[in-house]
């Protein structure tokens, strides 16, 4: 059984030490971005772990092995810090909306934290909005996985005043009058209307809501997982983005 980097000079995987690591490492730095060394290195750690835990080594030199600084995740919550609305600007979206459908909407998107998609594919079947558990199913999140998200009294209280008595349970929540979706660049175009009498000249998306709902969330006091579990993200490091770009589940109900 031979490592990765050990097979370089022709070692097995129990005789690969940690200066064999750190100099396969920097060879990988020379020519890859720091994120492509961090996600080979990483698959490096759990090989190492399996074979600690086999007991087919004794130690484990991959464990003492860190990450390389990534300047392109900094970058990326620095850009995603310019695009989190304040709490300030969001109840000004929130009381310029028009009422009953636009308003319900940005409700949701912001304390749900889903994807404008998945707001827009709901269907009355998909909420509960009775019992003391109020909760909405987003039956098709990104990557086909599906989750529960518990909802917060405000957000169940409009969306129950939303819902026609002749409501079917296949029926959309959020469409048009005729009972038609929702086109996606109709609600961009509502929403920057929207911002304009807010007086926010900034050009937000429909997607600023889910940014400012795990922000403002991780502020009030969320745990990260928590946070993580109400998005539906993959990795806990994507959420983790969300603490850096703002300098210092059940998500929603930690909101005002």
């Amino acid at each position: 059984m031979e490592c990765l980097a050990g097979a370089q000079w022709g070692r097995p995987l129990a005789a690969t030490t940690l200066a064999d690591l750190q100099d396969f490492q920097a060879a990988l730095a020379r020519d890859r971005r720091p994120g492509s060394v961090n996600t080979m290195l990483s698959a490096l750690r759990s090989a190492f772990a399996l074979a600690h835990r086999k007991g087919y080594i004794r130690s484990n030199p991959c464990a003492e092995i860190n990450d390389l600084p990534n300047p392109l995740r900094s970058g990326t919550a620095a850009a995603l810090g310019r695009r989190i609305l304040t709490r300030t600007e969001t109840a000004r979206l929130l009381e310029a909306a028009r009422p009953d459908r636009d308003f319900a909407l940005y409700l949701t998107l912001y304390h749900t934290g889903c994807r404008v998609s998945e707001a827009l594919a709901l269907r009355w079947a998909d909420l509960n909005l009775e019992g003391l558990l109020p909760t909405l199913t987003v039956l098709h999140g990104k990557g086909g996985k599906g989750r529960v998200i518990r909802l917060s009294e405000p957000l169940r209280k409009t969306l129950a005043e939303l819902r026609p008595a002749a409501a079917r349970p296949e029926g959309l929540v959020f469409a048009t009058r005729t009972g038609r979706p929702l086109a996606r660049n109709n609600v961009w175009t509502s929403l920057r209307r929207t911002a304009q009498r807010a007086g926010i000249e900034r050009g937000i998306s429909p997607h600023w809501f889910r940014h400012a709902h795990a922000s403002h969330a991780l502020d009030g006091g969320a745990p990260v997982q928590s946070v993580k579990e109400t998005l539906g993200h993959a990795s806990l490091a994507t959420t983790s983005i969300y603490v850096h770009a703002r300098n210092g589940g059940d998500s929603g109900l930690w909101l005002d």
